[in-house]
């Protein structure tokens, strides 16, 4: 479910910044109504609290990066096969990728706009939003140790899916791992390059945005989502 929803939040999210860029509305040319900013904050608050489990998942699985022979002895356990150990490393790996790319494909969108931006960071206490939310997501999106974090997993994940294929084959769960992993941009990005920050607009993949590439955007998260789940869309 939490996979499902995210996918969901950042199809609406994109679908509303494109309509408020087709109302004239994100450039100021037309004034916001009262139900668009109640809709801004309101998509801001569920995203945050979509990210923080999305974070609380990516964060949990990670001790399986570098299981310690001392922990296990210590707390008298015996160690995880690798089958495990790589199905935890794999949903701490997908989950830290989707954090990328609703950053890549949603977040970016909204900073780019000095508008949005400045809205969306301010302090609202009715909607339980605190100042520059918008900006801390761009702080963790570009912090070096972060990415570090996430390049080690996708070494360690390359290196004993090769070890483990024909499991990863046969077993639904890892198959399903393995298509959200390999569907994302940022996995791509982040083997490709070793800083996956600001470059000129946020974007290596997005350098202007604009209402044809947000369709496209919109397009590929509904895309994805009926791949991964069977759900017809109109």
């Amino acid at each position: 479910m939490l996979v499902e929803s995210s996918l969901a939040d950042r199809e609406t999210a994109i679908g509303v910044i494109h309509r408020l860029y087709e109302e004239g509305k994100a450039d100021g040319t037309n004034p916001s109504s009262g139900q668009d900013l109640d809709l801004l904050n309101r998509g801001l608050a569920y995203h945050l609290e979509s990210r923080d489990e999305l974070y609380q998942v990516a964060n949990a699985q990670s001790c399986w990066l570098k299981p310690s022979r001392h922990i296990y002895a210590k707390l008298g356990m015996q160690p995880i096969s690798p089958e495990h150990r790589l199905k935890g490393v794999m949903l701490s790996l997908s989950s830290a990728l989707l954090l990328y790319d609703n950053y890549l494909m949603m977040t970016s969108l909204y900073l780019e706009n000095g508008k949005l931006r400045r809205f969306l960071n301010q302090r609202d206490s009715a909607y339980e939003k605190g100042k520059n939310e918008l900006d801390r997501l761009a702080i963790a999106y570009n912090s070096p140790s972060n990415r570090a974090v996430v390049r080690h997993a996708i070494k360690t994940y390359e290196k004993q899916a090769k070890q483990l294929a024909e499991v990863i084959q046969r077993d639904k769960d890892f198959a399903y791992l393995d298509t959200l992993i390999h569907q994302s941009q940022s996995y791509n990005m982040l083997k490709q390059s070793a800083e996956l920050a600001f470059i000129g607009r946020h974007l290596l993949f997005m350098s202007t945005v604009t209402n044809d590439d947000l369709l496209e955007l919109r397009d590929h998260g509904v895309n994805l989502f009926s791949s991964l789940f069977g759900m017809p869309w109109a």
